[in-house]
């Protein structure tokens, strides 16, 4: 495991922690055990969409679309961008449009959990991370296209945590904690 860091990291008080990354990545896995090591809130920004439109993500795809998941998506992220010190774990694509991202360095560091397309495919794949929209209507070479046009995206973050089919979820959390500097 291994981390760049692409900008001066301080993590000031009250500030967020937004957790980037490719589906598959561990970021609700990553962000709840931060949050508990930091003491903050967690904040999945998928399933607080889930619970506001009473529908699953795969649902609301179905019935709506993309562009309408897209506009709930940024909604929510701007009500969560008000808050204070939470530990959130954005969706895929959450930093892809509208202005999320600048909404995010706004109000907090960006944590981008980085790993192989490969490794990303055979998590996403597997049937224990359950149905998602992208996933389910698309081809590994599509999803490999997908995950290449985000990386420009994901590499805007303030920390890039590389990791590998090793890595644990508490090793990656110890390391974002080491990387913005705070003593626990």
């Amino acid at each position: 495991m291994s981390f760049g860091i692409t900008k001066d990291v301080n993590l000031e008080p009250g500030k967020n922690i937004y957790l980037l990354g490719f589906m598959g990545s561990g970021k609700t896995t990553v962000g709840r055990l931060l949050a508990t090591q930091l003491n903050r809130s967690f904040i999945d920004l998928d399933s607080e969409i889930q619970i506001n439109e009473g529908r699953t993500i795969s649902e609301i795809f179905q019935v709506f679309s993309e562009s309408y998941f897209r506009q709930v998506e940024h909604n929510e992220l701007i009500k969560q961008t008000k808050s204070n010190k939470i530990v959130l774990a954005c969706g895929g694509g959450t930093p892809c449009f509208f202005d999320n991202l600048v909404q995010m360095q706004k109000t907090g560091i960006m944590v981008y959990l980085k790993y192989d397309f490969p490794l990303l495919f055979h998590r996403i794949s597997n049937v224990r991370y359950g149905n998602r929209p992208i996933v389910t209507n698309n081809s590994k070479i599509k999803l490999e296209n997908l995950f290449n046009q985000r990386q420009v995206f994901y590499e805007s973050a303030d920390i890039i945590i590389y990791s590998g089919e090793n890595s644990t979820p508490e090793s990656i959390s110890n390391l974002i904690i080491e990387k913005i500097g705070i003593k626990l």
